[in-house]
């Protein structure tokens, strides 16, 4: 809405008017802001605290329309954002590196997790406690993933030998039944949960490395 100057001359004035008389003045309703955000993945327990936000109005409160669209992967977060299709993405920081790397117009704005929460589940009896025991294992990936981002620093960290380790990608949606179905050792993951560091005690019959 556009006010021109003779019109908000006579809004003044009669605000002025409706407060001398003790008449309140009606209140000027803005539209709320519509912003699009979307996830890596799955509107998991990970991500709650962006649904109790939007559930209990702190961002109504704030005069913004949240949209939150599950996302498909970190890596495929990066171009829709980049495209103005969503005006925020919740992406891994190493996914997000990549694609500033290859030109696409983003910048990082806070960080949700102290360390990453990326990981390596796998059942207990391949004996996986390690990443040094990985090798010789079949580990699979999801290529839109953070996970599979991270492989190249992980393998740095360890010292473990990538030549050795046999690495399949496939759908997300088809990691863990290749898990349990023994199709693979080991799977990346994104972990939803607390899990006992390696080596303290089983809580289940997986390991996290």
């Amino acid at each position: 809405m556009t006010l021109h100057r003779r019109s908000l001359l006579k809004l003044a004035g009669a605000t002025a008017a409706s407060a001398g008389l003790g008449i309140g003045a009606p209140a000027i309703v803005r539209a709320a802001t519509p912003v699009k955000m979307t996830l890596p993945w799955l509107p998991l327990g990970t991500f709650s605290y962006a649904f109790v936000a939007n559930k209990m109005g702190f961002w109504d409160k704030r005069g913004l329309e949240v949209t939150i669209d599950r996302g498909f992967g970190s890596g495929r977060v990066c171009v829709p954002v980049d495209q103005g299709q969503y005006d925020f993405g919740i992406l891994d920081l190493a996914v997000m590196m990549n694609c500033a790397a290859r030109g696409l117009d983003l910048v990082a704005l806070a960080g949700i997790w102290p360390r990453s929460p990326v990981g390596i589940f796998s059942l207990k009896e391949y004996g996986i406690t390690k990443p040094q025991d990985l090798e010789g294992q079949t580990v699979a990936f999801d290529v839109g993933s953070g996970d599979f981002q991270l492989w190249p620093a992980f393998i740095k960290a360890t010292g473990i030998d990538d030549k050795k380790v046999n690495k399949v990608t496939m759908d997300a949606a088809a990691l863990i039944k290749a898990l349990v179905e023994k199709q693979v050792s080991g799977r990346k993951f994104l972990r939803q949960h607390r899990t006992e560091p390696v080596g303290a005690g089983p809580r289940d019959q997986q390991h996290a490395v």
